[in-house]
């Protein structure tokens, strides 16, 4: 039995997103326009883009693909103005890029104190420079 390495891509991407934002992959999924749940559905559909070479069909199930499209076009605008969403955008990625499914659960609550202490240091930050400096 051959396994799909597409799906199991978008697995993970959906694993971390949703435990970064502390959602179900159901609420992920779910058909609300509530905030809290658009914005993860939306950083979920642009990083499976971005990272995959899976079809925008896939990416958006049970969405329609254009709901993907607009997911990555809006993502894309708002992270060059929004700093918060950035940074949590990169600190997903880094996730998604340095775990091993093997050890994903057991790390969880270690990724999201990181997250959180990283998050309160951007914002105390007063230009981009200082930024800059939190990750170098």
């Amino acid at each position: 039995m051959e396994i799909n390495k597409n799906a199991l891509e978008l697995h993970l991407i959906r694993s971390v997103v949703c435990e970064f934002f502390h959602l179900t992959p159901e609420e992920l999924n779910a058909k609300t326009r509530r905030r809290e749940i658009v914005e993860p559905r939306q950083i979920y559909h642009y990083l499976g883009r971005k990272l995959t070479k899976c079809s925008l069909r896939e990416i958006a199930f049970p969405f329609d693909h254009t709901t993907a499209i607009y997911s990555c076009k809006n993502i894309e605008n708002l992270k060059d103005v929004d700093k918060v969403l950035r940074v949590n955008i990169q600190i997903i990625q880094f996730r998604i890029n340095n775990i091993g499914l093997e050890n994903y659960h057991s790390e969880a609550i270690n990724f999201i104190n990181y997250r959180d202490v990283l998050i309160n240091k951007i914002l105390k930050c007063k230009n981009k420079e200082e930024v800059k400096n939190i990750f170098v």
